[in-house]
C-alpha cells in the first residue's frame, strides 16, 4: 500500500482561464495580459475560476470568477469580477470502482471588460473536469475539455495539497475580437492525463499517451506548446504560445 487517505483530505483545485496573450488588443488603448502558457497561480488573466474538487468526499467548493485589472490608455478602469462576470460550476457525477473514485464536474466562466460599459461581447470558457483518485496506487487521472469562442486564449491548471501547479492544457487564440461578437463557442483543447501522487497530496510526475515526464519537464513543454486535441488553429496567434 502506497497511500491511505481515510478521510479524503487531498483536495485538488483546478483553474480555468481567459487570457489576452501579447498583441491581442493592439491599437485598441486595451492592455493585454503580457504572457503566454503559464502555470503560475497569479498569472495574469482576464477572467479565471478556481473550483476545489475532492473525488474520495463528493465535495465541490469556489467557482468565483476573479480577474486582473483593466487598464484603458493606461488609466485604471476596474476589472470583470466587479462589472460584468458570472461563474457557475454543477456537480454531473460521482462514481466508485474498486479504489478508484470519481467525481464530475462541468464550469461555466462569462464576463465583459468593465471599459465596454456593458456593451461589449462576453468572454465565454466553459470546462468539462472529471478526476479519478486512487490512494492505494498513488495517482489522480485528470481529464478536461475547454469549450471557448477562439478568443482570447484559455488554459486549465491544478493544485496539489502543497501549492505545486500542473498545466494540464491550453488553447492559443485563432481569431480576434470579432469571434466574441459571433457567439459560436467551439471545443478548443482536450486532455487526460494521470498523475503521480504521494502519500501527502503532492504531485510526483505526469504521465501521458505512455511516457512519463516530471512535474517541471511537464510544465515546461506545455508551456511551449500545450498536448491533446485542439480546435483547428489555420488562424492561430502563436503569441500565446510562450510563456513570457
Amino acid at each position: 500500500m502506497k497511500l491511505f487517505d481515510p478521510d479524503g483530505l487531498f483536495p485538488f483545485p483546478v483553474t480555468v482561464r481567459a487570457f489576452a496573450p501579447p498583441g491581442s488588443f493592439s491599437g485598441s488603448g486595451f492592455d493585454d495580459d503580457k504572457r503566454g502558457f503559464s502555470a503560475s497561480s497569479n498569472a495574469s488573466s482576464r477572467l479565471s475560476q478556481t473550483t476545489t474538487i475532492n473525488p474520495v468526499t463528493g465535495e465541490v467548493s469556489g467557482g468565483h470568477v476573479t480577474s486582473t485589472g483593466t487598464h484603458f490608455f493606461g488609466i485604471p478602469v476596474g476589472n470583470a469580477e466587479n462589472f460584468s462576470s458570472e461563474g457557475s460550476v454543477d456537480r454531473i457525477g460521482m462514481s466508485e470502482s474498486g479504489d478508484n473514485h470519481t467525481l464530475s464536474v462541468d464550469e461555466h466562466l462569462t464576463g465583459s471588460d468593465p471599459a465596454g460599459l456593458k456593451l461589449a461581447p462576453d468572454v465565454m470558457l466553459n470546462s468539462g473536469i472529471s478526476l479519478t483518485e486512487n490512494d492505494k496506487a498513488g495517482f489522480l487521472d485528470a481529464n478536461i475539455t475547454l469549450t471557448g469562442k477562439g478568443f482570447p486564449a484559455s488554459e486549465a491548471l491544478i493544485g496539489d495539497t502543497g501549492g505545486k501547479n500542473i498545466l494540464l492544457t491550453g488553447a492559443a487564440t485563432y481569431g480576434g475580437l470579432t469571434d466574441l461578437i459571433k457567439n459560436d463557442p467551439k471545443q478548443v483543447a482536450s486532455i487526460g492525463v494521470r498523475i503521480s501522487i504521494d502519500g501527502k497530496g503532492n504531485f510526483t510526475g505526469v504521465t501521458y499517451n505512455g511516457k512519463n515526464y516530471s512535474v517541471a519537464d511537464w510544465n515546461k513543454a506545455q508551456q511551449a506548446a500545450p498536448a491533446g486535441p485542439h480546435h483547428n488553429y489555420s488562424k492561430q496567434n502563436i503569441q500565446g504560445q510562450t510563456e513570457q
